[in-house]
């Protein structure tokens, strides 16, 4: 995925095992009020990079995402993410490393709780509390779940799922 401008990026599974997964730089705009939260990456490169251009965002929150990745986090300097290799996603994540169809992102039991950390910041998108599968959990977790899935990921358009 590649963002400018203004935006919200949340509740998210992100997987290239060929290169990066998230850039936020300067194209056709530059980088200016930027929120990255709950999102669970793996990535044979880059998990998150934020390029600004000349100045800095002018608001920055990159919080709660679970990142895997040989480069977890370039061009910002954070807290309150998971950051660990791609290969030890297997170590937190059910199926990491199966091919689509078997894959599964969706925690090891307990393995991903997030601190209590004050995230109320979050609170001002839509849906911001829900997970990947649309489940209103809060924000104490890492990732795009915070518990396990109830969608097997596949080929297709996910159903909607909300409020359960």
């Amino acid at each position: 995925f590649q963002g400018e401008g203004n935006l919200a990026f949340y509740s998210n599974l992100l997987v290239n095992d060929f290169g990066g997964a998230l850039h936020i730089q300067p194209h056709n705009d530059i980088p200016r009020r930027i929120f990255v939260f709950h999102n669970t990456v793996l990535s044979r490169e880059h998990g998150i990079r934020i390029r600004s251009g000349l100045s800095a965002p002018d608001e920055l929150q990159i919080a709660a995402n679970a990142i895997f990745a040989s480069q977890p986090l370039a061009g910002v300097e954070t807290s309150h993410n998971l950051i660990a290799s791609r290969a030890d996603a297997a170590a937190y994540l059910k199926a990491p490393d199966a091919r689509l169809g078997k894959l599964s992102l969706e925690p090891l039991v307990k393995r991903l709780p997030l601190s209590t950390a004050s995230f109320d910041w979050m609170s001002r998108f839509t849906d911001a509390e829900c997970d990947f599968d649309g489940r209103r959990l809060g924000f104490a977790y890492y990732g795009a779940y915070a518990k396990p899935s109830i969608w097997q990921l596949k080929p297709g358009i996910k159903p909607a799922m909300r409020n359960h």
